[in-house]
């Protein structure tokens, strides 16, 4: 195999060490970046008029990498899920970006969560709960079958007008509401 900063190897040596380790292990700030082009490399390699059995060995090869490669996400993301929705402390120095990215988004809805269930134990439903649900609400993506003319969302101002055919991304109320309606349908 062409040069890489991962290899099988070391691959295996990140596995071993997510498996025997109960907190995340310290990997390159760009993991998934070279572990990306390392499975695209590795999937795209095939041996130069070898015989059957470097073939064979080099498809053993690939089916190894991408199976370890997938347990190694598997393993990283169970444990960064784990630790923030129970609570326990992160090593922010053991996270990638995109580590980083959805923990933030897993302490959002842990808040949300535990904001939601003290509304519930006190039987006090909160406007700060309200506004937390709204803002937490993502922007839904769908594709406009029927002509809408331009409308007024008490959140987001005008919208609109949309044409069939048009993709946009609307506050998930509204989306949802078009959808039932049967001006619009999900993206996929």
């Amino acid at each position: 195999m062409r040069n890489n900063s991962l290899s099988y190897t070391a691959l295996s040596n990140i596995l071993r060490q997510e498996v025997e380790k109960e907190t995340l292990s310290q990997v390159s700030k760009q993991f998934y970046k070279q572990l990306t082009k390392l499975i695209a490399q590795v999937l795209t390699e095939s041996p130069a008029r070898g015989s059957d059995l470097q073939t064979a060995l080099l498809r053993e090869l690939k089916r190894r990498i991408v199976r370890v490669s997938k347990r190694i996400l598997e393993l990283r993301f169970q444990k960064l899920v784990n630790s923030v929705l129970e609570g326990r402390k992160v090593s922010i120095s053991s996270l990638t970006l995109e580590e980083r990215i959805i923990m933030y988004h897993l302490l959002q809805i842990r808040c949300l969560y535990n904001a939601l269930s003290t509304a519930v134990e006190q039987g006090r439903w909160s406007a700060v709960l309200d506004e937390s649900l709204k803002v937490l609400a993502s922007p839904t993506t769908i594709r406009i079958t029927r002509e809408i003319p331009q409308f007024v969302d008490s959140r987001y101002g005008v919208l609109g007008p949309f044409k069939p055919g048009d993709v946009v991304s609307l506050p998930w109320e509204v989306a949802e509401e078009l959808i039932e309606r049967g001006l619009a349908a999900p993206t996929t």
